[in-house]
């Protein structure tokens, strides 16, 4: 029989060494195996089970990692085989040598030699049955077409091919209902979800604003509610460091303004509200500060988010950005684009929400004040323009922020108004009427 149990082996121990490393899941070792392999494209049984059970993991949005598929092994019954006990170090041990850089080498070998096996059986059953009379060739010709077309499936390097029915059968199981799966939910913006009926896997969203106008809370309060129905949340920091979002969505939780958590009086509240944060969305949750984008990609692919909010475009640009010379235009358009292939790639779908600064100025924003606006609106499938008009004049009410839909892909309705909010723990509350929020904007 054709097979290659190194490169088998070495799959195997590229993903573990890769789940392993510092830059978490640098390689992507596990999306590049799984794109091409099944558990069949293995011979040893190893490798086919373990690969079973890293697939297991995936599906329920687990980390590949050595201690959550030694879990999944267990189910399995694998370690109830003697001496198996080990072998999940053997197969990322030194002696073995994996590579996560050079996985794509490994994987390739595999699938040629599955697809080897393919063509070898096809021919050992047609040898056997080509004499035989009443063997008829209509049938012969149906067998080894279909043995063909095996081998080249499994010997296949698009990765990207499109399977009309699977997606259709899944849109429909979204839309019925039937699906368990996060595809569309409310912000808790109520202003928000009035316009757009609520944020879906694989859009990207754009939060624009002046520096305190209400972006970054506006975040919180989407993260919250997504939180709330029991869906992942990942967020990347560039400006506030990871604890004052932690602060932010414990005083959304408990009602102690955001303002006055350092007070001695909010002291026994808070520490309620953050313990029940870390009991509630223990798994759910996850906060990083400065991370570059390969590593982004990694977390993604690892933690499978349904929500990921980036703060802010701007500060994400000088941090990350790496080439284009000095062209600003050309740095933000590459994150935008970035923000946008990672919303939409198979297997890691979610939603996206990219915050950004406008240009320094006074009163309504618009769509012309995004910062580098070109790149940044090409890209979205919504664009949502925050205005707190008390930062601008002394007269207007802070319970009162200006919502404006600027872009929207997703039902086309633009249009804005006016939310309530609670100015000290910056809870977006009720969305006013269209007289009430017509005479408040008649009055700035």
């Amino acid at each position: 029989m054709i097979t290659d149990i190194r490169a088998e082996r070495a799959v195997i121990g590229s993903i573990l060494v890769d789940s392993a490393s510092p830059g978490e899941y640098e390689f992507n070792a596990f999306v590049v195996a799984k794109a091409r392999l099944t558990s069949a494209s293995f011979t040893d049984p190893d490798c086919r089970l373990v690969f079973d059970a890293m697939l297991l993991a995936d599906a329920d949005r687990k980390p590949v990692d050595l201690v959550t598929i030694g879990d999944y092994l267990q189910v399995l019954g694998f370690f109830k085989q003697a001496g198996a006990y080990g072998i999940l170090d053997d197969f990322a041990s030194e002696s073995n040598m994996p590579s996560a850089a050079r996985v794509g080498h490994y994987v390739h070998l595999v699938a040629q030699a599955a697809a080897r096996r393919h063509l070898q059986a096809t021919w050992a059953a047609l040898s056997a049955r080509a004499d035989d009379q009443y063997e008829t060739v209509s049938e012969l010709l149906d067998e080894a077409e279909q043995g063909v077309k095996a081998a080249r499936k499994a010997a296949s390097e698009d990765t990207g091919a499109f399977d009309l029915v699977g997606t259709v059968n899944a849109l429909r199981a979204r839309l019925s209902g039937h699906d368990d799966s996060a595809w569309r939910w409310r912000t808790g913006v109520e202003e928000i979800d009035h316009w757009i009926g609520g944020i879906g896997v694989g859009e990207h969203w754009v939060f624009g604003g002046r520096s305190g106008h209400m972006k970054t809370a506006a975040a919180c309060n989407v993260m919250a509610a997504t939180l709330a129905g029991g869906h992942r949340v990942a967020m990347f920091r560039y400006e506030e460091q990871v604890e004052h979002i932690l602060l932010r969505l414990a005083s959304l939780e408990c009602g102690v303004a955001y303002g006055d958590i350092d007070q001695p009086a909010a002291g026994d509240a808070l520490d309620a509200a953050l313990a029940e944060l870390s009991g509630r969305y223990g798994g759910l949750l996850e906060i990083h500060a400065g991370l570059d984008l390969p590593v982004i990609e990694g977390v993604i692919a690892r933690f499978k988010p349904n929500l990921v909010v980036y703060d802010t475009l701007q500060a994400m640009a000088d941090q990350t950005s790496k080439g284009h010379g000095e062209r600003r235009d050309l740095q933000v358009q590459s994150i935008c684009q970035f923000v946008s292939r990672l919303a939409i790639m198979p297997g890691n779908q979610h939603a996206a929400i990219l915050i950004s600064q406008l240009q320094k100025g006074v009163g309504r924003p618009t769509m012309r004040e995004l910062r580098e606006s070109g790149a940044i609106e090409e890209s979205a499938d919504v664009v949502v323009l925050l205005w707190w008009p008390s930062k601008d004049h002394d007269h207007a009410a802070r319970e009162r922020v200006v919502v404006q839909v600027g872009k929207n892909r997703v039902n086309g309705k633009l249009g804005r108004g006016v939310s309530e909010i609670d100015a000290g723990t910056q809870r977006f509350g009720a969305r006013l009427s269209a007289p009430a929020a017509d005479c408040f904007l008649g009055s700035l």
